[in-house]
């Protein structure tokens, strides 16, 4: 009898066991299968992103001459995204800045050339909408003209005459500017360069003066113009003196 009541116990001890490792690894499994849901489940709620070149509220700075450009487009992780399109809003309300779209990933962007007295502003606008035509979200950048600005110097002496010996000589006249800009004189002021961008040095030289008798200057003017507008312009004179005079002569 107690044999049997032995061998029972046994078979009882065994019977739990085997029950609670069926139940620990149904919970391994289920814990596995609710892990790997959840990963799925977080990657399928990526938050959508709208992204444009240049960057959302940059500032893309123009400079006087203007600019032909390009931008672009990008979504991800929306479905609903079906085309954007792109607009202009200007404070001053007027056509300085056209945008045309391209295709469904860049569009283009042109500046004109600016006679204005001050610095210019737009906002470029790029709508993402779905497939029935209503706005998703907007995104936006700044475009910023400067003004034209142009100024020139002699290197020494006064800043706006250049005076040579009856001799002739070589100097320099300094040009400060942010566009491109020609410079222009008499054909017996010889210069070099005759045009630039930005700041630049022109450096300029005269033979000695062809009128070889006394009392016979000559005088000529320089001017420095930019290229995108006649009226931005800067003007030096140029003075050459005449033979010295002998001893005890004037010109009067």
């Amino acid at each position: 009898m107690k044999k049997m009541n032995v061998l029972h116990l046994c078979i009882g001890v065994l019977v739990l066991f085997f029950m609670v490792s069926c139940s620990k690894d149904d919970t391994i499994e289920t814990e596995t299968i609710e892990l790997e849901q959840t990963t799925t489940v977080d990657a399928k709620a990526a938050a959508p992103s709208y992204t444009i070149t240049p960057a959302q509220q940059s500032t893309d700075l123009i400079g006087p001459e203007g600019a032909d450009k390009f931008g672009a487009v990008r979504v991800e992780n929306d479905p609903n995204y079906k085309f954007f399109q792109v607009r202009v809003l200007d404070a001053q309300n007027k056509p300085w800045i056209s945008v045309l779209k391209v295709n469904n990933f860049s569009f283009r962007y042109t500046i004109d050339a600016s006679l204005e007295a001050a610095d210019r502003n737009a906002i470029v606008i790029i709508d993402f909408n779905n497939k029935d035509g209503q706005r998703i979200v907007s995104r936006s950048f700044v475009v910023r003209q400067e003004k034209s600005e142009l100024a020139a110097r002699c290197e020494t002496g006064s800043p706006q005459k250049l005076i040579a010996s009856f001799y002739g000589g070589t100097t320099r006249v300094l040009v400060t500017s942010n566009t491109s800009w020609r410079v222009t004189a008499a054909p017996w002021v010889n210069m070099s360069p005759t045009s630039g961008t930005g700041d630049g040095i022109i450096t300029v030289s005269i033979a000695q003066n062809p009128e070889n008798r006394p009392c016979h200057p000559r005088t000529a003017g320089m001017t420095i113009v930019a290229n995108h507008d006649s009226s931005q312009k800067e003007s030096i004179s140029v003075y050459q003196f005449s033979k010295p005079l002998e001893p005890g002569h004037s010109c009067h």
